[in-house]
């Protein structure tokens, strides 16, 4: 067995540097049996960052206490329906936001944006998988980009590249 399932974590590396990690969400096979032995099969795999669970988790009615964005964001992924365990990094925050409940079945991802839209910040997955809030006083540019190009002048190639929504299998 190749260990090829769904759910396995994949981590892609740029030399020794992390630059995406998830997990496989759908394994697509295609069969052509009449193609050459070295061609007979193309599989595609989806493979989804830690925002897919954050987008398919709920959470209940909850009234929280004036607190700054960073410790608003640990106190709902720490909430019992969440019990987000994944590795995180988050600033402190700028703004006090108030105690206005969280109504529920409010989806966690949202409601986490709304959090980062009114610090004027970011909400985002590093590539080694951490979940990273900056509010809007971090630094998150890099000044050096990293190029994907399908003609070998990048620092990376590839054969397609796509945006893919929907995750049947997760």
């Amino acid at each position: 067995t190749s260990g090829v399932t769904i759910r396995r974590e994949v981590k892609v590396f740029y030399d020794a540097t992390e630059i995406f990690t998830g997990r496989i969400t759908d394994i697509d096979v295609e069969f052509q049996p009449t193609s050459t032995p070295i061609s007979r099969s193309t599989v595609t795999l989806e493979i989804a960052d830690g925002f897919v669970q954050l987008a398919n988790t709920l959470v209940e009615e909850f009234t929280p206490t004036a607190q700054l964005g960073g410790a608003r964001i640990t106190t709902v992924l720490a909430l019992p329906e969440v019990d987000y365990t994944e590795p995180t990094d988050f600033d402190t925050g700028t703004i006090l936001l108030d105690t206005e409940p969280i109504p529920d079945q409010v989806v966690l991802l949202d409601y986490l944006q709304d959090i980062a839209r009114t610090e004027q910040g970011y909400l985002f997955m590093k590539g080694n998988g951490t979940l990273r809030f900056s509010n809007r006083l971090g630094t998150v540019v890099v000044t050096d980009p990293f190029f994907f190009t399908d003609d070998g002048t990048g620092d990376a190639d590839y054969e397609t590249l796509s945006v893919m929504y929907g995750q049947e299998q997760l």
